[in-house]
This record gives C-alpha cells, sequence and structure tokens, in this order.
C-alpha cells in the first residue's frame, strides 16, 4: 500500500567493557541475538501486510512485535 513505510528498530547488542558500552561482534552474538532481528522482521512485515490504512495508522508505531 502507498504510504506505508516500514522501519525495523532492532538495535546491535552491546557489551561493557570499563563501563563504556560497545557493539558485539558478531562472531560474538547467541543464537537467540542472531533470530531475534528476523523473527522481529517477518513479525512486523506480517503485521503490516494485513491491516487496513486505519488499523495501521493506530499501530504504526510499534517498534516490536514481541517483547522478551
Amino acid at each position: 500500500m502507498e504510504g506505508f513505510k516500514e522501519e525495523a528498530r532492532w538495535t546491535a547488542p552491546t557489551v561493557t567493557n570499563n563501563n563504556v558500552g560497545t557493539v558485539k561482534p558478531e562472531a560474538e552474538y547467541t543464537r537467540e541475538e542472531h533470530e531475534a532481528p528476523l523473527a522481529n522482521d517477518k513479525a512486523l512485515n506480517a503485521i503490516f501486510s494485513v491491516v487496513d490504512i486505519s488499523a495501521f495508522k493506530l499501530i504504526n508505531t510499534c517498534t516490536m512485535a514481541k517483547t522478551t
């Protein structure tokens, strides 16, 4: 539908060393950290693909389909 813009707002996992947070190297991601953005994108895509524009306006601020 025209006007729909899907944005995934996943953020990379971080590690803290000496009170400084840095992005965790992808090689060190856990299985859950690898799967989380894919599952979230699939869920948001499914939701946004089946709703009409009025329902979309109500839910378009969602950034996560499910929080853990």
